[in-house]
Parts: structure tokens; C-alpha cells; sequence
């Protein structure tokens, strides 16, 4: 009978041993990480950390892995978001020429369009078929611009201004998945816009 007691108790006490061991790696996994004051000694003679010791990172190095407004503006081709405000409407107010082109950020040939925008609210677009006629208007939202062509009797399309400024004219637009790209340049030589 002595022989089956000795094993129980140390069947128990090597069983109490190993919870009290999990219980333990445990309880010191889901303690807080120490401060970096704490985490990070520095020497106060040098004023260097201790050897091993990661420092916590500067403010720098904290706005260097940020993502900055500018990039997160940027369009496809690198052009930044362009707002433009009711002053900056006057500008469209010309014959545009379209010269360059791009889906999905593949340039190619520019079809043959002229975009003629006029002061009563219509516009006029020659291409090489047709010459489509309606409204447009502008809508102001925080962060971009969108111009609606309204001919009247088709679907409106919806323009972004990317760029507008005295001679560049830049729209983005989207057909089902297709990211549409058209640079426009000033062509006056028959515009009678007012």
C-alpha cells in the first residue's frame, strides 16, 4: 500500500508543479510592455542608449511614415486634385482643343474633338461625326470639382476637373471600369464664347 501512495502524491505535487509553471508563462505573457523610459536605458554621461536598445522614434521619423495629403491628392498621372472656385469658372469660357488621351493611364492618339464651353450655360462638342450640344454646370464639393455636360436628350456625363487654368484643361471621367484622361489646350480661332 506504501508503494501506490508515494506515486499518487508525486503524480499530484508534478501536476500542481506544472499548472503553477502555465499559470505562471500565462500570467507574464499578458503583462503590459515596460515604458520606453524603462524599456530604453540612456547612459547620463553620454546621453546614449543603452547598447541594444531601440530608441523611440523622433517626431521626423513619426511624419516620415505618415501618408502626406499631397500624395494621397495625387491623380493617376501625378496631377493633383484641382478645386477650382467660382472665380476660376471664367477660364472654361474658350474652345478647348483635346491633345492628349488616356485609359487607364495608357496614353494613346487623341480623337478629334473640339469642347466649346459659352457664358449662357451651353456648350458645343465637335467630333468627327457629330456635334453635341446641351448644358453645363459646375458642382462644388470639398476636395473636387465636377463638371456636368447635360445634352439634353442623352445620359449627362460627369467630368473631374483635375486641372483648369488659362491654357491646360484637364478632365477625368469613367466609362464602366475604364479611368478616361483628356488634356484639353485652348484653340480660339473660331470661338465667339460670350
Amino acid at each position: 500500500m506504501r508503494n501506490q501512495t508515494l506515486p499518487r502524491k508525486i503524480n499530484k505535487n508534478l501536476t500542481l508543479v506544472l499548472l503553477a509553471c502555465i499559470l505562471g508563462l500565462v500570467l507574464s505573457a499578458c503583462q503590459p510592455e515596460a515604458p520606453a523610459e524603462e524599456a530604453c536605458q540612456i547612459d547620463l554621461e553620454t546621453g546614449e542608449y543603452a547598447e541594444g536598445c531601440i530608441p523611440p522614434p523622433d517626431e521626423d521619423e513619426i511624419e516620415a511614415q505618415t501618408y502626406p495629403v499631397e500624395e494621397i491628392l495625387m491623380g493617376s498621372q501625378g496631377e493633383a486634385s484641382y478645386p477650382i472656385g467660382e472665380d476660376e469658372l471664367s477660364l472654361l469660357l474658350k474652345t478647348w482643343r483635346l491633345t492628349d488621351f488616356a485609359e487607364n493611364n495608357v496614353p494613346s492618339k487623341p480623337p478629334f474633338r473640339f469642347l466649346t464651353f459659352y457664358k449662357d450655360g451651353s456648350y458645343a462638342i465637335a467630333t468627327e461625326p457629330d456635334l453635341i450640344t446641351g448644358d453645363w454646370e459646375v458642382v462644388f464639393t470639398t476636395g473636387e470639382t465636377t463638371l456636368i455636360l447635360n445634352p439634353g436628350t442623352q445620359n449627362e456625363v460627369l467630368y473631374q476637373v483635375v486641372v483648369l487654368e488659362e491654357a491646360m484643361l484637364n478632365l477625368r471621367t469613367w466609362q464602366d471600369d475604364v479611368q478616361i484622361d483628356e488634356g484639353y489646350q485652348p484653340d480660339d480661332s473660331g470661338c465667339v464664347c460670350d
